[in-house]
């Protein structure tokens, strides 16, 4: 009866396990849709300003081309550092998918703790481009109010 209760008390315990690993999982694929999903916000967010701004500046201010080369030059770098980002997120599915539920349950706590951090460094990155953007947007408006105040005239649009 002992060696029994020993045998049913080890696959319980195997089962409990790999029903954590599958939670654990779960939990990661999770994780990655959601910095997937964070990323397009971004990359959408990102192209709109872009046009925005772009739009602006040739429009009031069409001779300002180091303007405009800064303001290219930042949206450029972020859109690298989102298809970095992009390309890790590809790159996490696919270690997700192809990992063991065998896999110690330590190694899918580090899995979930560095797509934690990702979806961190996502969210950083959306509030620093929010607070660049509008940055960008008021030295525009300022610009244009000078503009104005020099008695230039100025058509809104």
């Amino acid at each position: 009866m002992d060696f029994l209760s020993g045998m049913l008390t080890a696959f319980g315990l195997g089962a409990r396990r790999s029903e954590k690993v599958s939670d654990r999982r779960s939990e990661a694929f999770r994780l990655n849709a959601e910095v997937e999903a964070k990323l397009l916000r971004l990359d959408s967010y990102q192209k709109l300003e872009r046009i925005k701004l772009a739009n602006t500046l040739m429009t009031y201010m069409p001779n300002e081309v180091e303007a405009l080369r800064s303001c290219e030059e930042y949206f450029e770098k972020l859109e690298q550092d989102i298809a970095v980002g992009k390309q890790t997120v590809i790159n996490s599915n696919a270690t997700i998918s192809a990992g063991s539920s065998f896999a110690a349950l330590q190694k899918w706590d580090e899995v979930i703790a560095l797509l934690h951090r990702q979806s961190l460094a996502v969210d950083e990155q959306l509030v620093a481009t929010t607070s660049i953007v509008e940055h960008f947007h008021s030295l525009l408006d300022q610009a244009i109010e000078e503009l104005r105040a020099e008695g230039k005239e100025i058509h809104n649009e």
